[in-house]
C-alpha cells in the first residue's frame, strides 16, 4: 500500500465502475495511495473463499454458494475503498492539528508575523503533500499582492477550502486580526493552541471507540453465522430420518441470511470512513425558531381552549362504551381525554428539549469566539463582535442581551437573562464569568476561570455528540443478532415441516 500524491475527486463512482479494477485503482490513487492488482486480487481471493468456506458448512448447493460470490464481488470494491478513504480522512486531520500547532508557535515567536509564519510552518511538510502546496499557494498570494488589503483572507482562504472545518477557520480569523489591530495576542494564542490539543484528544478518543465498535460488530456477525451453523450441524444426525439440508426451503432461506451477514459486514466496513473535519451548521432554522416563539410567547390560555375542544374527540368512545357496555372504550376514551388536556404542557418541554439540547452544543462555541476578541476590547464589543459569527440558535439572545447591557451598562441582569429559559447550571456559571470580567482587562483571573469553564464546556458538548455517533453505530451490532434469530427460527420451520411430511407419508 503504497502513498502518492492524490487528487481531489469530483463525482462519485457508481458500483458498477468499481468493477473495473483501474477505476478502482484510480479512485485509490485520488485519496492519495497506490493499490496493486496482486494485493486487489489476493484481498478478494480471501474473502470469496470465507463466503465458499461458509456455503459448503452450510451444505449449500454449489449454485447458491457461486451466486453468494458474485454478490460478495459486487460489495468487496466498495468495501475496499472506504478504507483508503479512511486513511485519507485520518492523513487530513493529522495534517489540519500539525498545521495549526506549528502555525501558532510560529507566529508566537519574533516577527509576529503571518507570512514567516507560513515560510515556517511548511518546512514541516513534504513537498508532495496537500498541506504543503496549500500553505504555498498561500505563500505566493500573499508575496504577489502585497497591496491588497483582503490578501491574508484570500490566501488563508485556499487553506480552509481543502481543509473544511471551524477550528482552522477560527485561528485564521484571529491571526488576521491581530496582524491588523495588533496588542498583546499571547495569552489568546495559548488559548487557541491548548484548545486545538483539546480537540486533537476529543477526536482520537472518537476514532478509538468507533473502531472498537466496528470491530465489536464484525465479531458479533462471526459468532451469529457461527451459531446459525451449530444449529445445522445438530440436525446433521438427523439426517438419516429426515434430511432438511435438501429442501429448496432451506437452500434458498440459508442462502439469503448468509447474504444478509454480507450486507451488514460490508455496510459496518463502509461506515469508517467518516470525516473528522466538520463544520457547524445552522440547523433546521424554522424550527429553532417556532421553538423559542414557543418558549417565549406561548399563549397558554389559547393552548388549553385548543385542547379542551380536542378532547372532544373521546366522545365517541364513551358513547360507545355505554352503548356496548364496553370499559375499555371508555378507558380508552379517558386516554384520549388525557393526552389532549396534557398537550400543550408536552409541547413545551419538547420545545424547551430541542431548545437545551442545541444551547449546550453552541454555546461553548460562542463563548470561545467572545473570549478571542477580548484583547484590546471591553465585554460590550466583544460581545457585538462575537454576534458575527454567533450561532443561530443564540443569535436572538445575544442580541437581546446586547439591548440590555445598553440599558443597563453596569448590571448583572442581562447575563441572568441569557438564554434562561433553557439554560442549564453550567452555562449560568460562565456568563457569570463573563460577567465579572467586565473591563478588567484580558489578564484578569476572572479570565482564566472562564476559559477553564469554557474549556469543560467544550468537552461536555463535544463527547456528548461523539457519544451519540458512537452509539448509534453501535447499533449495527444489533442487527446480526436479529437475523440469526430469524435464521434459527426458520430452520426450526423447515425442521418441523420436514417432520410433518413424514408423519404423514407413515400414515
Amino acid at each position: 500500500m503504497g502513498k502518492k500524491k492524490g487528487k481531489k475527486k469530483k463525482k462519485k463512482i457508481s458500483t458498477l465502475q468499481l468493477l473495473n479494477f483501474k477505476n478502482l485503482q484510480t479512485e485509490i490513487y485520488g485519496y492519495g495511495y497506490e493499490y496493486t492488482f496482486t494485493k486487489y486480487v489476493s484481498n478478494l481471493f480471501l474473502y470469496l473463499f470465507a463466503v465458499f468456506c461458509f456455503g459448503k458448512l452450510y451444505q449449500l448447493e454449489i449454485k447458491y454458494i457461486l451466486i453468494l460470490c458474485a454478490i460478495f464481488f459486487l460489495l468487496l470494491p466498495r468495501v475496499f475503498l472506504s478504507e483508503f478513504k479512511r486513511l485519507h480522512e485520518q492523513k487530513r486531520f493529522d495534517d489540519t492539528v500539525k498545521y495549526m500547532r506549528q502555525l501558532i508557535n510560529c507566529y508566537d515567536r519574533e516577527p509576529h508575523k503571518i507570512l514567516p509564519a507560513l515560510k515556517e510552518t511548511r518546512k514541516v511538510f513534504q513537498e508532495e503533500e496537500p498541506m504543503y502546496e496549500c500553505i504555498t499557494k498561500a505563500i505566493q498570494l500573499i508575496e504577489t499582492n502585497v497591496d491588497d488589503p483582503d490578501m491574508y483572507q484570500h490566501a488563508f482562504k485556499i487553506i480552509e477550502k481543502e481543509y473544511h472545518c471551524d477550528e482552522i477557520r477560527r485561528l485564521h480569523s484571529y491571526l488576521i486580526r491581530v496582524e491588523e489591530e495588533g496588542g498583546n495576542f499571547h495569552q489568546m494564542l495559548h488559548i487557541l493552541l491548548n484548545d486545538t490539543i483539546r480537540w486533537q484528544q476529543r477526536v482520537y478518543k472518537f476514532q478509538k471507540d468507533k473502531q472498537w465498535q466496528r470491530v465489536l460488530a464484525v465479531v458479533m456477525i462471526f459468532v451469529c453465522m457461527i451459531l446459525g451453523l451449530a444449529m445445522s450441524i445438530m440436525f446433521m444426525q438427523l439426517r438419516d430420518q429426515i434430511n432438511i439440508f435438501k429442501e429448496l426451503s432451506y437452500q434458498i432461506s440459508q442462502a439469503l441470511f448468509l447474504g444478509c451477514y454480507m450486507f451488514i459486514f460490508a455496510k459496518v466496513q463502509r461506515s469508517t470512513d467518516y470525516s473528522w473535519l466538520t463544520v457547524a451548521t445552522k440547523g433546521n432554522t424554522e424550527q429553532i425558531s417556532r421553538d423559542w416563539e414557543l418558549v417565549r410567547h406561548m399563549d397558554k390560555k389559547k393552548e388549553r381552549k385548543q385542547a379542551m375542544l380536542k378532547t372532544l374527540i373521546s366522545v365517541p368512545f364513551f358513547l360507545a362504551g355505554i352503548f356496548l357496555k364496553n370499559v375499555y372504550l371508555g378507558i380508552a376514551g379517558v386516554g384520549i381525554v388525557y393526552f389532549m388536556l396534557t398537550s400543550p404542557a408536552r409541547k413545551l418541554n419538547n420545545a424547551k428539549k430541542r431548545l437545551r439540547k442545541l444551547v449546550e452544543m453552541k454555546f461553548p462555541v460562542w463563548l470561545t469566539n467572545v473570549i478571542l476578541s477580548l484583547q484590546g476590547k471591553n465585554l460590550y464589543l466583544s460581545i457585538k463582535e462575537s454576534l458575527n459569527k454567533c450561532p443561530f440558535v443564540l443569535k436572538d439572545e445575544v442580541k437581546k442581551m446586547l439591548s440590555e447591557m445598553e440599558e443597563h451598562p453596569k448590571s448583572s441582569l442581562p447575563f441572568d437573562h441569557f438564554a434562561n429559559e433553557v439554560t442549564t447550571p453550567e452555562i449560568q456559571t460562565a456568563m457569570g464569568n463573563l460577567y465579572s470580567i467586565g473591563d478588567s482587562g484580558e489578564n484578569s483571573d476572572q479570565l482564566a476561570i472562564l476559559i477553564e469553564n469554557n474549556n469543560q464546556l467544550v468537552d461536555r458538548a463535544e463527547n456528548l455528540k461523539n457519544e451519540n455517533k458512537v452509539a448509534l453505530f453501535g447499533s449495527n451490532m444489533y442487527i446480526p443478532s436479529f437475523v440469526m434469530v430469524m435464521q434459527i427460527g426458520t430452520i426450526m420451520i423447515i425442521l418441523c415441516m420436514g417432520f410433518l411430511k413424514m408423519m404423514l407419508k407413515a400414515v
